[in-house]
């Protein structure tokens, strides 16, 4: 069969099971201000680990990433930025204050374009006494302020490509 550019492949995604996860936040990724159906919008996306989900990279079992959809940067103290903030640590100033720390993230699945994905729905303090293990991955902010700097040549292509479509990139 020929190849059919009006065609998109389905891609299949391991999905982690639906309910409460341990977690930490790995990192934390300033995305600039993004075209969104509802305006410009200054944004940040968030990178969990999850030590008790793991996938084998290179025959060596590795903590599972999951990732949130870009999320507005505003300080509404009801907005979700700020329900993520206080939930994962409460006195913060800073994003970057968040990198390394624990947390729970409530996985749901959803159907997205026929296909089945995982969602992160809610993200909590851990229990009072409960360890969840060091991230096994180097773990950054990127700010994006500093442009191309050491940190965005370590994102992934896609997150490169994302922060240099940015309405205020290059500013």
């Amino acid at each position: 069969m020929s190849f059919n550019p009006q065609v998109q492949e389905k891609r299949e995604f391991d999905l982690i099971p639906e309910g409460l996860h341990s977690a930490r936040v790995a990192r934390v990724i300033e995305l600039g201000v993004q075209k969104t159906p509802y305006g410009d919008k200054d944004q940040v996306v968030f990178e969990f680990l999850l030590p008790n989900e793991t996938v084998e990279v290179d025959g060596v079992d590795k903590q599972k990433m999951k990732w949130t959809w870009p999320v507005s940067k505003t300080s509404n103290p009801d907005g979700k930025l700020m329900a993520m903030i206080k939930a994962i640590k409460a006195d913060a100033t800073s994003l970057q204050e968040l990198v390394g720390m624990p947390c729970m993230l409530e996985i749901s699945h959803k159907e997205i374009k026929g296909v089945m994905r995982d969602n992160v729905t809610n993200i909590t303090m851990p229990m009072s006494g409960l360890d969840i293990p060091e991230p096994d991955i180097d773990t950054y902010f990127y700010e994006f302020s500093n442009g191309e700097d050491e940190v965005f040549e370590q994102l992934g292509d896609y997150r490169q490509k994302q922060i240099r479509e940015a309405v205020n990139f290059g500013e």
